[in-house]
């Protein structure tokens, strides 16, 4: 038992020796030695005028979107052997989509220490189009936006973020396995959807008639929502937390957690829903 104690411990020190001469002789760039190649560098430019709609279709990266004085749409972006993107104009729809990747096994392509291909997409903070972004793999950030229609987001393994952003039209966010959260924006109608991570909000105004946020197994906390019509709140698993700027006696209330319900103000013109299975439910009023 001795030996093979010793034996392993040899192995473990020719294993860590073997990566610390790896990592010297690629300069510290150990993509150098990956399958998938040194990441390039590309660029793709285009007139926001001529767009009305932005679709991207990313496998593994994260995507950053951001609004700022420019006039066009700039999108900067890395390829590499495993992963590479077509991006084209149907029209007024600009699309860029991921090509594919290498099926078989690639060491960097699962990115064990978080090295994602980065998508990054700055264009104007007045936009007339709709954004949907969907990512299979990686974070999906959106910031200091003005959309004149409706706004997207899909994130199958990754968080979701949103800062100062608005959109005249809906707001549909959705992720898989990531939290999801909302600071200082604005849409007509919102539906969030995490399966098995947390919904965070602050300060976000509907001015349509409906706000959903729906977690699997995951918390909700939403801060500071306007007084929107219908609310609908729920988790299998997690807590539920709501601050509402508006006043109690105007909402319906229905609360459910634990299998125990109440309901308050029946007949009222507004109503909140707010049901936890096995999580504890608070929904507070500023009135």
């Amino acid at each position: 038992m001795k030996n093979l104690t010793k034996i392993a411990i040899l192995l473990i020190i020719i294993g860590l020796l073997s990566i610390g001469t790896a990592f010297a002789l690629s300069g510290g760039d150990l993509t150098r030695f990956s399958m998938a190649g040194t990441p390039e560098n590309k660029q793709y430019q285009a007139s926001a005028s001529d767009v009305t709609e932005l679709v991207v279709k990313a496998s593994i990266a994260d995507v950053t979107v951001t609004g700022t004085d420019q006039s066009d749409i700039k999108i900067d972006y890395t390829e590499d052997r495993s992963v590479n993107y077509n991006i084209k104009q149907e029209g007024s729809r600009l699309i860029m989509q991921s090509k594919g990747q290498f099926f078989f096994f690639n060491f960097w392509s699962f990115n064990p220490f978080g090295i994602f291909n980065k998508i990054n997409i700055t264009l104007p903070k007045e936009l007339a189009a709709k954004v949907d972004v969907r990512s299979s793999t990686g974070s999906i950030t959106v910031s200091d936006l003005n959309l004149k229609d409706n706004l997207k987001l899909d994130d199958s393994t990754g968080d979701i973020q949103l800062e100062k952003v608005k959109a005249s039209k809906d707001i549909n966010v959705s992720a898989s396995t990531g939290k999801i959260s909302l600071d200082q924006v604005s849409g007509q109608n919102f539906d969030l959807s995490a399966s098995t991570g947390d919904i965070r909000t602050k300060q976000t105004q509907a001015s349509g008639t409906t706000f959903k946020a729906n977690s699997s197994t995951g918390s909700l906390d939403i801060q500071d929502l306007n007084d929107v019509p219908d609310i609908e709140l729920s988790s299998s698993t997690g807590d539920i937390k709501a601050t509402i700027q508006g006043k109690r006696k105007d909402y319906q209330i229905d609360t459910k957690t634990m299998g125990n319900k109440t309901q308050e103000n029946e007949g009222a013109s507004k109503k909140v829903k707010a049901h936890s299975s096995t999580g504890n439910v608070n929904v507070q009023f500023s009135e």
